[in-house]
């Protein structure tokens, strides 16, 4: 029922160019069927901004924790129970968010192949914000100093969004 009800605004959004205000706790609402959102804190807006730009790259604390903790947590918990991360100045664990075409860009490839890094995916997800696809990675990354910098670069020209979480 829920999804049925999101489609049928959607298309009244769409179709009708009517302008929708919607509020909601349920971050999946917010990303099928939202182009803007404001996060609510104490009768304040703590955050606003299109829902792809806040969803993957929240800046207040009450935004990552409703938002991006959870995902990174639930990323983190997935892996934990078989594989352990071993901390060292030469290898970190990073999210990358990759929106839109660049989705489906073989960035990684590049990544690796420009910089000598290597890295082992820990895991994934493919979905849509919107009709918006977007992906995000749970890498482990290792290589020196100078590869590790030749790697953050390429991906930030490659027009993703990485967080380093450890």
């Amino acid at each position: 029922t829920t999804n049925s009800i999101l489609e049928l605004l959607l298309n009244i959004n769409q179709e009708l160019g009517l302008t929708i205000l919607l509020i909601t706790h349920e971050i999946n609402v917010i990303r099928k069927i939202c182009d803007k959102v404001a996060v609510i804190d104490n009768g304040k807006i703590i955050e606003q901004g299109n829902v792809v730009d806040v969803i993957l790259h929240p800046q207040q604390q009450l935004t990552r924790k409703l938002i991006i903790e959870e995902e990174a947590h639930n990323y983190l918990e997935q892996v934990k129970g078989f594989y352990k991360f071993t901390k060292h100045e030469n290898s970190h664990l990073i999210i990358i968010s990759f929106v839109g075409n660049k989705t489906f860009d073989p960035v990684l490839d590049r990544v690796s192949k420009e910089s000598g890094i290597v890295f082992s995916i820990l895991r994934g997800e493919l979905d849509h914000i919107k009709k918006m696809p977007f992906g995000q990675l749970l890498l482990e990354i290792s290589g020196t100093q100078d590869q590790l910098q030749k790697a953050f670069l390429i991906l930030g020209d490659a027009g993703t969004h990485y967080e380093v979480l450890a």
